[in-house]
């Protein structure tokens, strides 16, 4: 199978390097995202939680926006109803639960797009309830979803087989500025800036609006935010509004933050919320996969693949070269697994 390596960092720019083949896990593997016949619905979710409140559990239906985080850095009784619909046993459902209540305000299931936001406040509206997860409390929303027909029916994919598309893939790996966190720096800007490169107006006031949009994100600096207008305008007939708004028709992306999960995420298709942070942002995965397969190569018009490995605020040395695997915090391993699973 072939494997494009593209390794980037704060430290370092984009080079190409050769990985040695010593894999800590048995079959490693990139699934695709969901093998279930349906997403959960808020809906099907709500019946879990109903369940929950009765038994003093805050923390309502983050997929209707009620409650889009759970407190305390632990997961909720809705968490646990919404992991039991990725499992097919109470026991696996379980022990999610307690691999998601380590101390982190986010948590990766391998089965579920969006992060789990553990750090919020946990609160129901409804039930004047304020009270913050217990720590079984996901292990009882577990429990509660066994009792409703729905739940419990994901099909898990059988130890050892590895079933995706043969497809060349290529490796995104490094810290903050590869995880992708443009929303955190200005929020709302991508839906802003698509719709201001789509302007019918001459160059330089699109390019005005640009700098105008991106001056006001954190950190920004006038000459960077000059410079970045002009490449997103050089780049303004890749940023159609049908294309960007919507999930990639051929181009697949993983994102796997080591820190969050100690399990491969599973390929979805490419989209501004498929694989920056937190699975709700983008990276240079998702600017890449879109042009990438337009471009004179000999993979030109092929479906490709990304499988993204990165954690922000890491030193390179200390956690991700191999001579350090054996150290705390350190992701070589899970570096290797993400080539091999590709």
């Amino acid at each position: 199978m072939r494997l494009a390596l593209l390794i980037r960092s704060v430290i370092f720019n984009t080079v190409i390097i050769k990985i040695a083949a010593d894999f800590p896990l048995e079959n490693p593997c990139l699934q695709t995202c969901s093998n279930s016949d349906s997403d959960i619905t808020a809906t099907t979710l709500q019946t879990c939680i109903d369940k929950c409140l009765p038994n003093g559990h805050c923390c309502g239906n983050r997929l209707n926006g009620e409650c889009p985080a759970s407190s305390n850095q632990r997961l909720s009784c809705a968490n646990g109803c919404e992991i039991a619909f990725y499992r097919s046993t109470v026991d696996q459902c379980k022990q999610d639960c307690q691999a998601g209540n380590v101390q982190e305000c986010f948590y990766s299931h391998p089965n579920i797009a969006k992060d789990f936001n553990k750090c919020g406040s946990c609160s129901n509206n409804f039930n004047n309830c304020t009270s913050w997860p217990t720590l079984d409390a996901c292990s009882q929303g577990c429990d509660l979803a066994a009792t409703i027909p729905e739940f419990y029916q994901y099909v898990e994919v059988p130890p050892g087989s590895c079933d995706h598309d043969n497809i060349p893939r290529f490796l995104f790996g490094g810290q903050s500025n590869m995880e992708g966190k443009p929303e955190d720096a200005l929020p709302n800007s991508f839906i802003e800036l698509i719709r201001i490169v789509n302007k019918k107006k001459e160059k330089k006031k699109v390019k005005r609006q640009l700098k105008k949009l991106l001056i006001q994100a954190k950190a920004s600096e006038k000459q960077t935010t000059s410079n970045e207008a002009s490449l997103i305008y050089k780049m303004r007939k890749y940023l159609k509004k049908k294309k960007m708004y919507n999930d990639h028709p051929t181009s697949s992306c993983s994102f796997t933050n080591p820190k969050q999960s100690d399990e491969l995420d599973c390929e979805r298709p490419i989209s501004s919320t498929a694989c920056g942070a937190n699975h709700d942002q983008y990276g240079p995965e998702f600017m890449f996969g879109h042009v990438f397969p337009k471009l004179n190569s000999p993979l030109k018009g092929q479906a490709i693949g990304i499988a993204k490995i990165a954690v922000g605020g890491t030193e390179i040395y200390s956690r991700w070269m191999k001579d350090n695997k054996d150290n705390s915090n350190n992701y070589w391993n899970a570096l290797v697994d993400t080539i091999e699973g590709a």
